[in-house]
């Protein structure tokens, strides 16, 4: 969601302005188009002022928040490799507790030297980058998995890890 504030007007004692809101989904794009006129004295049009951008930047914010469930679903791809449960490695090792931990430290797994020699420790910023292209981002890397090219969904997948594996 992409939320667009622009004055369209504005004169002595009363000022026109435009919400313009961008719903992007797939190839599916809806403008929603919001338009005020505040009247009154220049104390009372800045009183509204400050509620709409507080009501803006919380309803931005809100939109963008990551979704746990969502997260779930994105997990769906990994599961195949890696589980949730402590010692419990797969084709990939266990991701219990990856927040905080050296990368390429589970015991019990054979990384690749790739994995064993990188300075990574996981959070969400080193997630994030190495969920776009993990062959890119440690070069020498056993997972073979492409990457997730949207950042919602690595966003997601990112909160619901973090629920998931403390």
């Amino acid at each position: 969601m992409v939320i667009i504030f622009r004055i369209l007007a504005f004169r002595q004692n009363c000022t026109k302005f435009e919400i313009m809101s961008f719903c992007l989904k797939g190839n599916f794009r809806r403008v929603f188009r919001n338009h005020f006129l505040i009247q009154g004295s220049s104390m009372f049009k800045t009183a509204c002022y400050a509620v709409l951008v507080s009501f803006l930047l919380t309803f931005s914010m809100s939109a963008s928040a990551a979704d746990v469930k969502k997260g779930k679903r994105v997990f769906n791809k990994c599961k195949a490799c890696h589980s949730l449960k402590v010692g419990k490695n797969k084709l990939g090792p266990s991701l219990a507790k990856l927040m905080g931990r050296k990368a390429g430290t589970v015991k019990k797994f054979r990384y690749s030297k790739a994995m064993k020699k990188s300075s990574i420790i996981w959070n969400e910023k080193t997630l994030d980058q190495f969920m776009v292209k993990p062959k890119k981002f440690i070069k020498g890397t056993k997972m073979s998995f492409a990457g997730l090219k949207k950042k919602s969904q690595r966003d997601n997948l990112i909160a619901y890890l973090k629920k998931a594996t403390k």
